[in-house]
């Protein structure tokens, strides 16, 4: 009946929508930690370590899944799934 949500099922769209939540908790730390004083080089250690992780993921699920469900699963818009895909090198050739 209903369309399926982008991380219901297995698969590279359930970790990219897991890695999306993961990366969106470092970014709030981050700015608890920024506000409170702490120790900000850990929290952005953590942020950069989570958003390598969600782009590697928005890489592979580009390769095999349309631009609108990785968007969803990724939680930004398509645009930024097109520039994403983009940085992706050409291995056609090799």
């Amino acid at each position: 009946m209903g369309e399926e949500r982008a991380g219901s099922g297995n698969g590279v769209l359930a970790e990219l929508e897991a890695a999306a939540a993961v990366r969106r908790a470092a970014r709030r730390h981050l700015a608890d930690v920024t506000y409170d004083g702490g120790d900000v080089q850990v929290a952005r250690a953590a942020y950069a370590a989570a958003t390598d992780t969600w782009a590697a993921l928005i890489q592979r699920a580009v390769t095999s899944e349309g631009i609108p469900a990785v968007a969803r699963a990724a939680g930004c818009s398509r645009t930024t799934i097109y520039a994403r895909a983009r940085d992706i090198p050409d291995t056609s050739a090799t």
